[in-house]
């Protein structure tokens, strides 16, 4: 068996990662990219309509990611083509343990220099983060892969640090009896995590994401409706206090408005908590903070998973983007931008 050695720049653990991953955890397996779907935005010269168009993907540029268990970790190979044309060998082919730990990648051209960390908060969530291999390591870009609840389809959109409001959104299928490989991987019940609970992680008055935050309805999207400002977005506001161990989210109606008319609480630890602003209680509260510019909530109801949102923050602090899906389609987003309102003196 191969033995990979993690380089010994550690990154402080995040609360609430359930590292173990088998061969039955819904990633595992050959994916094949869906063309008709997905969109690239984070380098177009403008914003461009991320629906009702396919992302504008070269022929041959993306094929297939194969996701595979070893050791302790995965190893993940991206290949060109599109079928049987595919080639043998991986484009791009590296090692991942998923608690947080960077790995250096030292095959794929696109990764030299740089590190690369992985955490599943979740069977159907795994964020990855890329850093420049120096010191002090800046944050390159962030990726999230969602699966949806019934293991056919898997989400990967990413962003660069800078500009969270830029995504690229990739699609691909899962295959099972179909194609030149039948991947059995994937097939069955996940690993569910079995630890108690972790400590919360700390919010300090430093985070960015506190203070309050103003809708941008020109940048945002409705899921399909690229060229519609959401209705009701403008002039809403977000507000996030630091609250005991965790962190207060406000939702306010508008610019005139004082009162909230949601309220979630954050406890960064990953487990699930009754959301209090609902009737019986019956919607369940978790929510991670990977570092201070990435957070990540998801409710559910008592009997299912429902709705997964990332709260990213540019690195100057000014804008922050809100993406949510429901895990049964997490390849059709709703994204809400916000501007930073500045402090009152």
């Amino acid at each position: 068996m191969i033995q990979h050695e993690p380089l010994t720049l550690v990154k402080s653990p995040v609360p609430g990662v359930d590292p173990l991953v088998s061969s039955a955890d819904p990633v595992m397996g050959v994916w094949w990219a869906d063309r008709s779907r997905g969109y690239l935005d984070r380098d177009a010269a403008t914003s461009i309509k991320r629906y009702g168009t396919s992302a504008p993907h070269r022929k041959g540029e993306l094929g297939k990611w194969v996701f595979t268990p070893e050791g302790q970790g995965v190893r993940l190979q991206h290949f060109t083509g599109s079928g049987s044309d595919s080639p043998a060998a991986a484009l791009i082919d590296f090692f991942s343990t998923w608690e947080g730990r960077p790995w250096a990648d030292p095959h794929g051209p696109a990764f030299l220099g740089q590190l690369v960390q992985h955490w599943r908060l979740d069977p159907c969530l795994i964020v990855r983060l890329v850093l420049d291999n120096v010191a002090p390591a800046e944050r390159l870009e962030w990726t999230t892969y969602a699966i949806a609840t019934d293991g056919s389809t898997l989400a990967v959109t990413s962003w660069d640090h800078a500009t969270p409001g830029r995504h690229d959104l990739l699609v691909f299928n899962k295959q099972v009896g179909q194609g030149v490989e039948d991947s059995g991987a994937g097939v069955g019940g996940p690993v569910l995590r079995t630890t108690a609970a972790d400590p919360p992680a700390s919010v300090l008055p430093t985070d960015p994401i506190l203070g309050v935050w103003i809708a941008d309805a020109t940048d945002s999207s409705p899921r399909a409706r690229q060229d519609v400002a959401l209705p009701g977005t403008a002039g809403r506001k977000l507000r996030f206090e630091a609250a005991g161990d965790g962190v207060r989210e406000e939702h306010i109606a508008g610019a005139e408005v004082a009162t909230s008319v949601t309220s979630f609480f954050h406890r960064f630890d990953g487990s699930e908590y009754p959301r209090s602003d609902t009737a019986a209680m019956t919607e369940r509260v978790a929510s991670w903070k990977i570092d201070p510019y990435l957070m990540i909530r998801r409710i559910g109801t008592q009997d299912r998973r429902s709705t997964w949102s990332l709260y990213a923050i540019a690195v100057d602090g000014s804008s922050m983007a809100v993406t949510s899906w429901d895990e049964r389609t997490p390849y059709d987003q709703h994204i809400q931008v916000f501007r930073k309102e500045p402090r009152r003196s």
